[in-house]
């Protein structure tokens, strides 16, 4: 995931060992943590966390949600 320039959007790829799930601009994301549910914006400070299964959301100019098993 990487911030934009000009914009206050992320550019966002998921992918499983299959394949690319999806690839696309979002202003945030939401995902399944361990430690429970929590969204990164533009500027987020980095951070590492083990996902849980769930649903994992990409807001933008639609909403994007993919269901992971963990």
């Amino acid at each position: 995931m990487e911030t934009s320039n000009d914009t206050h959007t992320l550019h966002v790829s998921i992918v499983s060992p299959e394949r690319k799930l999806f690839e696309g601009e979002a202003e945030r994301i939401a995902v399944p943590g361990e430690m429970g549910r929590f969204e990164v914006r533009h500027n987020h400070a980095p951070i590492i966390s083990t996902l849980t299964a769930g649903t994992v959301s990409c807001v933008g100019s639609e909403t994007v949600s993919i269901a992971i098993a963990g």
